[in-house]
């Protein structure tokens, strides 16, 4: 998934983000979705994985009883915030990188492999969205899904005022 998020897309199509997000968040019991429809150009698959990764890592690196909550809109993208363990703010941009988890060990299949951001960056780049987290005051992260700008149309032309020259 990684490889196919940094090669680019291929093929792309209109994809319903709040739908996707939907159809994930079922899976996980307990986890809270507030969304409107949204629209982004990209690979349904790609975009089914980033979502599942941000979710899953929710809800693994979450506290006993704590909360996952994901938002989706044409404004904010796709946020989801978890109420985990306490994450000094220096340490957020290593959980970018592959391998990379906030415990030294790293061979802990319990824990996942560590590819989880990482592939969500690749993805996200690929569909020209930036990614952003920080620390949540008391514990957990928030993840941050930034849509790319909308294409400008070209404007209609306007027609003249009525009294006045075009000449």
């Amino acid at each position: 998934m990684l490889a196919r998020g940094d090669h680019g897309l291929d093929m792309v199509e209109a994809v319903r983000f709040d739908r996707v997000a939907a159809d994930v968040v079922s899976a996980f019991p307990g986890v809270t979705l507030r969304s409107r429809p949204t629209t982004v150009t990209g690979d349904p698959v790609l975009l089914t994985q980033l979502v599942t990764n941000l979710v899953e890592n929710g809800v693994r690196h979450n506290v006993p009883d704590g909360s996952v909550d994901v938002r989706v809109t044409p404004d904010d993208g796709l946020v989801v915030s978890n109420t985990g363990p306490e994450i000094p703010p220096d340490r957020v941009p290593e959980l970018f990188e592959p391998f990379r988890r906030m415990t030294p060990d790293r061979t802990r299949s319990a824990n996942g492999s560590g590819l989880g951001l990482s592939i969500v960056a690749s993805i996200a780049g690929a569909h020209a969205m930036t990614v952003t987290a920080q620390p949540n005051p008391g514990g957990g992260l928030t993840v941050h899904c930034h849509l790319p700008p909308k294409t400008s149309r070209p404007e209609r032309p306007t027609p003249c005022a009525e009294g006045s020259s075009s000449t």
